[in-house]
């Protein structure tokens, strides 16, 4: 891109990640959520407890494999 030559080339890269950047921003406002000076539990639930709850328990160990 910036070994063409072609100023075109670079500005339309740049206007690009820009409008890509906008998009995420977007994004971000309908999907966002909430989460200063919150703990990262209180947003959401560790993988580690919703597994031990759909296995009924296990103490949040993993089990050994068999031999």
């Amino acid at each position: 891109m910036i070994g063409t030559g072609k100023l075109s080339d670079t500005a339309l890269a740049f206007t690009i990640g820009g409008s890509v950047m906008v998009a995420a921003g977007v994004v971000e406002l309908i999907l966002g959520i909430r989460a200063e000076q919150r703990s990262l539990e209180d947003v959401a639930e560790p993988l580690t407890a919703r597994e031990a709850r759909q296995s009924g328990g296990g103490g949040g160990q993993p089990s050994a494999a068999p031999a």
